[in-house]
């Protein structure tokens, strides 16, 4: 009797603990967490297909650091955050004219990290980017934190700074 108690204990101790480890705490460290490792990957790719200075993520309230994200992606000091949305044009003037490791290559196309419900900053990068390519992503393990990337081409990269020099 007494060993059937003990085996009741400990079985019933085990899936208690499985319960509340494997379950309720991934539930709870999840909830509040961000896909950075995630995006971070997408961020290492493209850093590496055409160069960290092309990459920029659009800051939204209370969304995505830009710091973790380059932590994520193996640059902890990608510079690259757009905020507020009114310095996007600086910001790309201010990245081609750098000479480091994150300087915007124009001959490259720009790919920007935008929250999903920022609406403004879609406008904002149609108006300066009008052939650029929104697509969305839901890949990521945090439902309901997805993330859109825009794309624009190296064309309206070139043109923009044309554009914005000669203004």
């Amino acid at each position: 009797a007494g060993a059937t108690l003990l085996l009741f204990v400990l079985v019933g101790g085990y899936r208690v603990a499985h319960q509340r480890y494997f379950v309720l705490h991934l539930e709870a460290y999840l909830s509040p967490s961000k896909p950075y490792s995630e995006a971070g990957r997408v961020l290492r790719a493209l850093g590496e297909a055409q160069g960290f200075g092309n990459v920029y993520i659009v800051s939204y309230p209370h969304w995505w650091d830009h710091r973790a994200l380059g932590i994520e992606a193996g640059e902890p000091t990608w510079p690259n955050t757009i905020f507020p949305l009114e310095r996007l044009e600086n910001r790309l003037r201010e990245g081609a004219s750098r000479d480091d490791p994150f300087q915007l290559d124009p001959m490259q196309e720009l790919v920007f990290f935008v929250h999903p419900d920022d609406a403004k900053g879609e406008a904002a990068l149609r108006e300066f980017f009008p052939n650029g390519i929104l697509s969305e992503v839901l890949e990521t393990y945090q439902a309901g934190d997805d993330y859109h990337l825009y794309r624009a081409p190296a064309a309206d990269v070139g043109a923009f700074l044309e554009r914005k020099r000669a203004g």
